[in-house]
């Protein structure tokens, strides 16, 4: 466990491994996103520094979605989102990089697709990491246990 060596012991009491693969697990999430809600994030086990992990949220406690042509509106909103205790999975667009930048945006399209800001948090969150073949569930260890039974299937020997 030489991953969880530099974690200090208050953190590793947030944390439970278990005995799944990410291929294994992201079938198993895919199949339950429609009931649960579901974000992953996976480096796909690429060997870029510190792109070792995939790191998935289930049963989001908020999810939002936001948009406003006011710079300070969306930079509010992401701190707001960000600043408490739970674990934020979130997105930015290429639009809203463009007003960060000041950058005309006169070529992008006058009905935008997707917001400038996507973000659900959670309680807890599933990860992967590919360099130590290790999984766990870090966070609110009540959630844990309802974590572990959506994704173990038939499966009992996940923890």
């Amino acid at each position: 466990m030489a991953a969880l060596a530099t974690i200090d012991s208050s953190c590793q009491e947030r944390m439970r491994s278990i005995k799944i693969t990410p291929d294994v697990l992201v079938p198993r999430l895919l199949a339950s996103s429609l009931e649960t809600g579901l974000c992953i994030l996976d480096s796909c086990g690429t060997q870029h520094v510190g792109s070792h992990r995939l790191i998935a949220g289930i049963n989001p406690c908020e999810t939002v979605e936001f948009s406003s042509p006011e710079l300070a509106e969306v930079l509010g909103l992401i701190d707001e989102m960000t600043a408490g205790t739970k674990a934020a999975i979130f997105t930015l667009s290429y639009d809203f990089g463009r007003k960060l930048q000041r950058i005309d945006d006169s070529a992008s399209s006058l009905d935008p697709v997707e917001p400038d800001f996507f973000v659900s948090t959670f309680d807890a969150l599933l990860v992967h990491d590919y360099s130590t073949r290790e999984t766990f569930i870090a966070g609110n260890t009540q959630q844990f246990d309802s974590i572990r039974e959506l994704i173990s299937g038939n499966d009992n020997e996940l923890i």
